[in-house]
């Protein structure tokens, strides 16, 4: 069964994501509009998530089963100068390894909440998913709450894990989102182990993956790595990835 975020969790998280309506008036409301115009920083407020709760799961077993519950004081925000639309690209690893439930999980429960708040904005939520020798656009790039939770009964796990094809098939969806006369400014949220095990071509799967997540960086793609590899000696598969990216690392 996928456990999407709590509601209370969901409503704060997206709340933050979409920007409240500016404030009226002058001199002592100064400080209240732009309070108003902060805006969440997605990468860091889920690295700051997933640092805390990783962190709390070395004490003791959390009350709930959630993959990842966002709290107020994970919240991050930055105050840009302009409301711009965003296309926040949701990259899962749905291979059959370790943490695959609490992948799916996530990426539901985050896009449905998104999704939730765009009466508010023009922002998009979609899904690339990865596995089994193949990538695909499990959810294209939408506003949709009802489209939404349709294509994401989709979500299951499968095979192995092709990170390169993976990382290769986002680009390729932000791209034709860049390219469009509306298009929205792109994020890349990546939740895996980091375990490349097959690419169809020739060489190292590893190897291809850092290679293509090395084109996210030059495109200057704003990225947060979720690492969820749950080994207790791992080998840091999924932060070397982040670094390529000049992604924002985190492990679940």
């Amino acid at each position: 069964m996928l456990l999407p975020i709590l509601e209370p969790q969901q409503e704060m998280l997206l709340k933050a994501l979409l920007p409240d309506t500016p404030g009226r008036g002058r001199g002592k409301h100064k400080d209240r509009r732009a309070k108003q115009r902060q805006r969440l920083d997605v990468v860091k407020t889920l690295g700051a998530a997933a640092l805390r709760q990783g962190a709390e799961q070395k004490k003791g077993p959390l009350e709930t089963d959630l993959a990842l519950e966002v709290r107020r004081a994970d919240l991050r925000f930055k105050c840009p100068q302009v409301r711009g639309k965003l296309a926040v690209l949701f990259l899962l690893d749905v291979s059959r390894s370790q943490g695959v439930e609490k992948r799916l999980g996530f990426v539901k429960g985050a896009v449905l909440s998104l999704l939730s708040q765009t009466y508010t904005s023009r922002d998009k939520a979609g899904v690339v998913v990865f596995g089994d020798g193949r990538a695909e656009l499990l959810l294209p790039l939408t506003r949709s709450v009802e489209y939404a939770r349709d294509r994401l009964e989709g979500l299951w796990a499968r095979g192995n894990t092709p990170l390169a094809l993976g990382i290769e098939k986002a680009l390729e969806v932000l791209k034709i989102e860049a390219q469009k006369k509306d298009g929205a400014a792109p994020v890349l949220v990546l939740v895996t182990d980091g375990k490349a095990t097959y690419d169809p071509r020739e060489g190292d799967p590893f190897g291809r993956a850092l290679e293509a997540a090395g084109q996210v960086a030059r495109r200057e793609i704003p990225a947060v790595v979720i690492d969820t590899d749950q080994s207790r000696f791992s080998l840091g598969f999924a932060k070397k990835i982040a670094e390529a990216m000049a992604a924002e690392w985190r492990r679940l």
